[in-house]
């Protein structure tokens, strides 16, 4: 205790790098429970386990083609017996010299193959063939694409509409499912404001909107405030959140100043520190939090200071809650324009947007990319990285970069 005023004496922390903030929040990420619903419930859900065919595909020996089936030895000529589309009966029993036309998708008799229609004559009911199909010839075959019984889903693959439509191909129709994390957004400051005319001093509200449509984008359930910088309604609403959501992110409030009230409000609520400070730059202040029923990350005020907390913390943290891998990964891109020396003392993370050209890998740095920046949202795919005393960065280098979210802004 400090002997003077009588309260706990603050710690200093040792900052982390982004990768060991990472693993630390994974440690103390609570995997998200499992459901089981109906296909048409879920688009955007993670897989809880993997599936299997119930049935092959395709299900039958069908026409890939619109033709003429046939067996037996080849002859000039076929009565012609009928015609099935997709979606018709069985198949009649096809003997030598007879045809029966098949649509793409009808059934196709046993041990026939298909001549192109635009291989046969028909006169009358009769169909004179150029060409002798070969049985099996223009035909899906049982199974040729998907095998009864084959892995049609992976344990933690998100379920989007190509996903969905295998698993609806195969039989399924309902898939175990992990619970949607639910995440509340605590956006602080007396200076923000949502919409409409404001005064001087004052700002719109962008971190909170942006993490909130970053998070239904990634399948969560959000809960969204904005508050001033009344102390106490935080702490109470804090309190009230802790047992509606699994995740809590607050914006702001997060540094040492007479009105950042954060280190404050997590100590009173018994909160433990898991994480104060990150080795790079923008992210300064950032902490997280356990000792609720929800994990807390508070990022800080700036925007892409706190998009670049988002990407490197909370998107891996979702991918743990709900047993997935994260989006978000390291790779090397070609620079397009210049980046200024490095002169601090950690990594400076820069944002960029992505591009192909001619299959290469090309990153272009936001023509601002101050702390404070909103335009840099715009273009915002990927981070590059360049480390301390680091020099200016030509166009053309080979730089290290960060994916976030490629084609999600």
């Amino acid at each position: 205790m400090d002997g003077a005023g009588g309260r706990c004496k603050s710690v200093a922390m040792e900052r982390l790098s982004p990768e060991q903030a990472e693993e630390i929040l994974a440690s103390h990420a609570p995997r998200q429970g499992v459901e089981r619903i109906g296909l048409d419930q879920a688009l955007g859900r993670v897989a809880a386990q993997g599936m299997r065919a119930l049935n092959p595909l395709p299900a039958f020996e069908t026409s890939a083609v619109d033709g003429f089936a046939v067996v037996g030895e080849s002859r000039q000529s076929c009565a012609l017996i009928g015609r099935l589309y997709a979606g018709d009966g069985p198949a009649p029993t096809l003997g030598p010299g007879q045809a029966l036309f098949v649509a793409t998708g009808a059934v196709v008799p046993a041990d026939a193959g298909v001549a192109w229609q635009e291989e046969v004559t028909v006169e009358g009911q009769m169909v004179v063939l150029r060409h002798w199909p070969r049985p099996g010839d223009n035909v899906r075959h049982v199974g040729e694409e998907v095998r009864k019984g084959a892995s049609i889903l992976g344990r933690g693959e998100r379920l989007g509409p190509g996903q969905l439509a295998l698993l609806r191909a195969t039989g399924v129709s309902e898939v175990s499912v992990r619970r949607p994390v639910t995440v509340a957004v605590l956006s602080v400051g007396s200076e923000l404001v949502e919409e409409g005319a404001f005064g001087p001093g004052m700002v719109r509200n962008t971190n909170g909107p942006w993490m909130a449509q970053q998070l239904v984008a990634l399948g969560c359930e959000v809960i969204s405030l904005t508050l001033g910088d009344d102390e106490a309604r935080f702490e109470a609403e804090v309190r009230r959140l802790d047992s509606l959501c699994d995740l809590l992110l607050t914006t702001g409030g997060a540094s040492k100043g007479p009105r950042d009230f954060v280190r404050r409000v997590s100590a009173r609520l018994g909160r433990r520190t898991l994480v104060d400070g990150l080795l790079m730059r923008p992210g300064q202040p950032l902490q997280a939090f356990s000792g609720g029923h929800a994990l807390w990350i508070a990022l800080p005020g700036n925007p892409l200071a706190t998009a670049l907390g988002f990407d490197r913390l909370v998107r891996p943290l979702l991918a743990a809650m709900e047993g997935r891998g994260c989006e978000a990964r390291s790779a090397q891109a070609y620079l397009k324009a210049a980046l200024p020396p490095n002169r601090g003392k950690v990594p400076r993370f820069w944002p960029a947007e992505l591009g192909l050209d001619d299959g290469r890998l090309e990153v272009r740095p936001a023509s601002y990319g101050g702390s404070g920046a909103v335009s840099a949202l715009r273009q915002l795919d990927a981070w590059v990285r360049s480390e301390p005393g680091q020099g200016r960065i030509r166009a053309g280098s080979v730089v290290p970069v960060w994916i976030a979210h490629w084609g999600g802004r």
